[in-house]
């Protein structure tokens, strides 16, 4: 019996389970790892570790109640249609604080208020965790998050089978500074099972000839489906006044954008230059849209 390679079938998806999920989000954690480790030893936090534990399910309002209590940003994010969470402990920011202004980061004291100071770095500190999340993304969905900043005060969250479910992955430091701390970052649960099934081919156990042949036909006429393609070259705006006493003969001007985005059926593929080819108006591709995010 010979197995079907899955680069072939890049249409058809299967429904995500936990196991889809799980290992996606693992080849996501160790990425964040990486990042994270290399982010710390630049602030100054020597011989740091970081290394990923595993993900577990939870709800979503005693997580938040409970990450609250040391130092949470939110971030809205396009990829996961909803925002994502990253918590950790107040030590992590204050020790972190203490190294920025050339402490050992180990003489810090605990205390409930945030000086300036630490408010200031602990938004940058957010900013910069953000786009390392990104980048630990990048091979799957674009992000694109935005730092909503420390979350007060907490939403009221449902509560019952219909309450919403974070999946939260776990973050271990290690080294003589940060030592004995965790990060943890929490998805919303159904973004993550969405994304691992929308990324996950149908499995194919045998190649029957028949089902090949069935295959390569439908691939063919899915490829010879049509879709709107429109660009939109201006969008001028005019006051209300000049609306309603336009004339025929009166002129618009219109000023071209360098690129012009390019979509289809509602979503942007590619931006490009307007420009003339055999004597048609037309747009070169410049740039593909590397995932198209609603």
């Amino acid at each position: 019996m010979v197995a079907t390679n899955p680069a072939d079938l890049p249409m058809l998806l299967r429904k995500a389970d936990d196991g889809l999920a799980s290992a996606m989000l693992g080849g996501v954690a160790l990425q964040f790892a990486r990042e994270l480790q290399k982010h710390l030893l630049s602030m100054g936090s020597a011989a740091t570790t970081v290394s990923a534990g595993p993900s577990q399910t939870v709800d979503a309002g005693p997580w938040l109640r409970t990450a609250a209590k040391g130092a949470l940003w939110q971030f809205t994010s396009r990829g996961l249609r909803g925002q994502y969470f990253i918590a950790a402990p107040r030590t992590l920011t204050l020790r972190l604080v203490d190294l920025f202004y050339g402490g050992s980061g180990q003489s810090v004291t605990e205390r409930e208020e945030w000086t300036g100071a630490e408010r200031r770095f602990a938004a940058r500190f957010g900013g910069e965790l953000g786009q390392l999340s990104a980048r630990a993304w990048d091979n799957i969905v674009a992000l694109e998050p935005a730092l909503d900043d420390h979350l007060v005060p907490l939403p009221k969250m449902p509560i019952g089978p219909d309450a919403p479910k974070f999946v939260v992955q776990d973050f271990n430091l290690g080294g003589a500074v940060l030592g004995g701390l965790m990060l943890s970052i929490a998805y919303p649960a159904a973004a993550i099972e969405l994304l691992a099934g929308a990324s996950a081919p149908l499995p194919v156990t045998h190649q029957d000839p028949a089902q090949t042949r069935w295959l390569a036909a439908l691939h063919q006429a899915l490829g010879q489906v049509t879709l709107p393609a429109r660009s939109v070259l201006a969008r001028p705006e005019l006051p209300l006044g000049k609306i309603l006493s336009l004339r025929v003969g009166d002129i618009i001007p219109l000023t071209m954008p360098q690129h012009v985005p390019v979509n289809v059926a509602g979503y942007c593929i590619a931006t490009g230059t307007v420009g003339d080819a055999h004597g048609q108006t037309a747009i070169k591709i410049d740039q593909i849209v590397k995932r198209v995010s609603a």
